[in-house]
């Protein structure tokens, strides 16, 4: 996600700046990126006047932004003490302890900065990215809405309001607040990739692949657009291309684990198992160690003829995937594929018991193989619904004239090469059309 920009530091006042106006100068050779002598001249000053406010803010901003975070907040700190009552040195004071990883005590800066200047759009947008990093989406969007309702061009507020309803799962809503973004910043290349991973995860891949082009025409060296784009043109079965994408990304980034692992799907699916098992091994040694990594891994160890090594992964898999929502029923079920008995009943009492309370333990088909007792079936497919379901209402269907025939329509996720569909055909066949 996105962090704010740093608010500028305070304007000088009067004419040219000169030597009666040294900080005035600072700003000006601060413009001009000439941002060493900048830092020296504001430590000359400094040196006469320790508490000047502008000055401190100056030169934390240029720490923040040549990455000298440290330093930047020391003296940032001192500015918010020298500008108790200004609410844009809490947010520079904010910003920079968020880049730290001190989350909660920015949190506190920019609730300071909105007792201060309650309209400050600003203040909410960072509050909001700072309760993103604590998990505490609901209230993220809350903030995002409100720095929202303050500057309704915000770019960043809507790419990242984006982010937090992708990750609930509300993709249209997400695809709505990227396409804002684009809207209020058309240059913005991370609204652009954004647009195009929802896209994506939409399976319209065409579209998808317009949103990464849009990113990369706007920022060659971008990583992820182009990890991204290899993933939709994997999904298109266009396996050459997919691949140079993956490859342009690392050649951008050689450390990012998702472009190692995207390219390592694709390797397998050409076939190609020992590239894809060195794609997949620098993933996981990059820090990429969640349960789909493993299991791929797992896979293409499985089709090299490494079974030891192959079970090792599918442990670790499986034994991420038992503290995930719904996977412990996954995970169960397929012990019993294996023929892995153990702990059957056990597991199975637990199950009901969450199905019961409401929780998100095991999906209804896997109930299916495990007990029959439609009541607590139709409990478990509430609960899916409930939980995975897009929160986004149905279009209202068209109003059509009436017919003297009853007109039958069957709908479904996948009316293709499945056994449901096959076993249905019959049905379709055997209708009595009169």
């Amino acid at each position: 996600m996105n962090s704010g920009p740093l608010t500028s530091p305070p304007s000088a006042t009067g004419g040219s700046p000169g030597r009666s106006d040294p900080f005035g100068l600072a700003q000006t050779l601060y413009a001009h990126r000439r941002w060493n002598e900048a830092e020296q001249l504001c430590r000359s000053i400094l040196g006469r006047q320790a508490d000047h406010p502008g000055v401190l803010s100056l030169l934390g901003i240029m720490f923040a932004q040549t990455g000298r975070s440290a330093e930047a907040a020391e003296i940032l700190g001192r500015a918010a003490e020298c500008l108790p009552d200004n609410p844009a040195a809490h947010i520079n004071y904010g910003n920079v302890l968020r880049d730290l990883g001190r989350i909660q005590d920015a949190l506190a800066c920019y609730e300071r900065a909105i007792r201060l200047q309650p309209e400050h759009a600003e203040a909410h947008y960072n509050r909001g990215v700072a309760l993103y990093s604590l998990a505490q989406h609901d209230a993220a969007l809350t903030s995002f809405a409100r720095a929202l309702e303050l500057n309704p061009d915000h770019a960043e507020a809507w790419n990242n309001r984006g982010v937090v309803l992708r990750e609930q799962e509300r993709l249209l809503e997400a695809l709505e607040s990227h396409e804002r973004a684009v809207a209020a910043r058309p240059n913005h290349a991370s609204a652009h990739n954004n647009c195009g991973a929802v896209l994506h995860e939409l399976q319209r891949y065409e579209e998808a692949l317009a949103g990464f082009d849009r990113a990369i025409a706007l920022r060659p060296e971008y990583a992820d657009a182009h990890a991204n784009r290899g993933a939709t043109l994997r999904s298109l079965r266009q396996l050459d291309a997919a691949l140079e994408s993956c490859d342009r990304a690392l050649a951008i980034d050689p450390r990012s684990a998702d472009a190692h692992f995207t390219r390592g799907m694709i390797l397998h699916d050409a076939r190609r198992f020992s590239d894809a098992l060195s794609s997949f091994n620098q993933a996981l040694r990059l820090g990429r160690r969640d349960p789909e990594t493993y299991r791929c891994h797992g896979g293409v160890l499985e089709a090299l003829g490494h079974q030891e090594e192959a079970i090792a992964s599918y442990a670790v898999a499986l034994a991420a995937y038992r503290q995930i929502r719904f996977l412990r029923g996954d995970y169960r079920h397929a012990r019993m594929c294996m023929n892995d008995w153990a702990d059957f009943e056990t597991d199975l009492l637990r199950m009901v018991g969450a199905v019961q309370r409401g929780d998100a333990l095991a999906p209804p088909f896997v109930l299916l193989s495990l007990l029959d007792a439609p009541a607590l079936q139709r409990r478990a497919a509430e609960i899916y619904v409930r939980e995975l379901s897009p929160k986004v209402p149905l279009a209202p269907l068209a109003a059509h004239p009436r017919h003297e025939k009853i007109r039958l329509g069957y709908f479904s996720a996948d009316l293709r090469n499945h056994a449901v569909a096959m076993l249905a055909a019959e049905l379709f066949e055997l209708h009595d059309r009169s």
